[in-house]
């Protein structure tokens, strides 16, 4: 069975090191985090998921759905619940925000951030881990199109370094692109123990405001 790097974005903790980077240039009514996540009540994503191996060939895998459905109270602050599905598994989180950040409750695992670190991690035993992992945010925006549409976003990427030097495979990277004031448009992942890669795109969405 292939086994993923992660099934979602949520793999770095906000305690792991951090190394200064260059923030991307935004407006002043763009710097808060929750402007690209945009969790309100009743706003609703669709996904297509592919797989796609080396040679560009692609795979239906699944259709997820994703909606805030609720909110809930963290420590004196607003947060939002999330449910659907992610890569065709049942999917149900906390999210809230800290100014440029997003994180998940009660784990606090980053879902999305507009600051200038990078956050380092490690896959597998701290002593010979299977990766090394590196979040960053990309400095310059992108123009994604996707079913949904044309949009500029924001590259919460994940950069993982094999330890092994058996490892077959070569750094593998995960993308997490998101829009202001859409949400998330496009991600991909990858499988720790194949070359192919998991790619998501946006194929409908319903933003409440």
């Amino acid at each position: 069975m292939k086994s993923l790097l992660t099934l979602s974005l949520f793999c770095i903790l906000i305690s792991a090191c951090t190394h200064d980077t260059v923030s991307p240039t935004l407006e002043v009514d763009q710097e808060l985090a929750s402007n690209y996540t945009h969790m309100e009540v009743g706003n609703f994503w669709v996904y297509d998921w592919y797989e796609i191996d080396p040679e560009g060939n692609s795979a239906f895998y699944s259709r997820d759905t994703l909606l805030v459905t609720g909110s809930v109270k963290v420590d004196g602050h607003t947060a939002m619940e999330l449910t659907g599905q992610r890569l065709g598994l049942d999917f149900d989180v906390i999210l809230f925000d800290s100014a440029q950040s997003v994180y998940t409750y009660p784990d606090r695992f980053l879902y999305f951030t507009l600051d200038s670190a990078t956050r380092e991690g490690v896959i597998g035993p701290n002593d010979s881990p299977l990766f090394t992992t590196f979040y960053y945010l990309e400095k310059d925006p992108l123009e994604v199109t996707v079913p949904a549409g044309t949009f500029e976003c924001l590259n919460f990427q994940g950069k993982y370094v094999p330890q092994n030097k058996d490892y077959p495979y070569s750094t593998r990277y995960n993308d997490n692109l998101f829009a202001y004031k859409i949400g998330m448009v496009k991600m991909t992942t990858s499988y720790a123990n194949s070359p192919n890669t998991l790619e998501g795109s946006l194929i409908a969405y319903g933003m409440i405001n």
